[in-house]
């Protein structure tokens, strides 16, 4: 009997653990630097560009993370695959006093991909992790993504 109570508790305290994983959905950004309005949300979590003038926009979604050090980071994409063509996502980890310290690869979603490996960050110790998304006209990021 003792051990099952140990072997709980042990299970327990596993299960506790902080995770160290993230996901963040793209309606948590904003965009940079005006606020703009054609930048909409028709549903779930994802956020589309839908201006009528060609022009790419800069969507900033910030992210908290658990604990410092290396970090693989993603961005995912909703709608047809031809509307994400051009889209491009970078990860940013910013030190405790505002400095980039470490960028992902800064990637093209040419390759019709729904989520898009960005490589890798160190997230410094009190520092923060930010994706920086260009949006095309009518494409569309759907959440970020940290592991």
């Amino acid at each position: 009997m003792k051990l099952a109570a140990l072997l709980g508790s042990i299970t327990l305290a596993g299960l506790a653990a902080p995770s160290n994983a993230g996901v963040m959905p793209a309606t948590a950004g904003h965009s940079w630097p005006v606020p703009d309005s054609c930048m909409r949300n028709p549903a779930w979590d994802q956020i589309i560009n839908g201006c009528a003038d060609g022009i790419s926009r800069l969507w900033i979604i910030p992210t908290q993370v658990d604990t410092s050090g290396f970090k693989r980071v993603f961005a995912a994409f909703g709608g047809p695959n031809s509307s994400n063509r051009g889209t491009t996502c970078q990860a940013m980890a910013i030190s405790f006093d505002n400095f980039g310290v470490s960028f992902s690869t800064k990637k093209s979603n040419f390759e019709f991909v729904h989520l898009m490996d960005l490589g890798s960050v160190i997230v410094p110790t009190a520092g923060s992790l930010h994706f920086e998304c260009s949006l095309t006209s009518d494409s569309r990021v759907m959440s970020v993504q940290f592991l």
